[in-house]
């Protein structure tokens, strides 16, 4: 059988577009500078690794982090960075827990957001004893040594947390 990766999985109109690659070397070489400057130094196949769980947890996929001229959008791939370290670490602090990414169009809807709404990363349930937990997550991925700078930041990420649990 052919053996391949998911680079993008979008529906456009009536049709549904998939685009697959031998592997994801080509985006890890891409991206691998704007992970090292946010602090997320990882072998190449630590990175092919977790752009694979990051094709899994994302709406479209990781060719929305490649802009037309073929360069990678360095907020967007920091954002996605964040996002997948984050999944990964809840992931291993909760096995067995279901991750949703809902900063898409998708989750807009079901929501009820709009398009201008404010809405977190990820939702995460998982099981308590018998109770099940849900989770807003909300990851804000800098450059460097920014900590002053995330007030504001920090401030918009509690108003997207806020509007997605009142949305549920």
């Amino acid at each position: 059988g052919m053996n391949s990766v998911r680079l993008l999985h979008k529906r456009d109109g009536q049709r549904q577009v998939l685009v697959v690659s031998a592997n994801h070397e080509r985006i890890a070489r891409l991206v691998r500078p704007i992970f090292d400057k946010s602090g997320l130094s990882l072998s190449p196949a630590e990175l092919s690794r977790l752009l694979e769980e990051g094709v899994n947890l994302v709406g479209a996929g990781l060719l929305d982090l490649i802009r037309e001229n073929g360069q990678p959008d360095p907020n967007r791939v920091r954002g996605l960075a964040g996002m997948l370290v984050a999944a990964r670490d809840y992931h291993l602090r909760h096995p067995g827990s279901l991750l949703v990414a809902v900063d898409n169009e998708v989750a807009r809807l079901w929501l009820r957001l709009g398009r201008e709404g404010d809405r977190c990363d990820l939702l995460a349930v998982r099981r308590e004893g018998e109770a099940f937990v849900l989770e807003a997550i909300e990851v804000k991925t800098t450059e460097g040594n920014e900590g002053a700078a995330m007030r504001e930041p920090l401030r918009k990420a509690q108003m997207q947390i806020t509007a997605v649990l009142n949305a549920i």
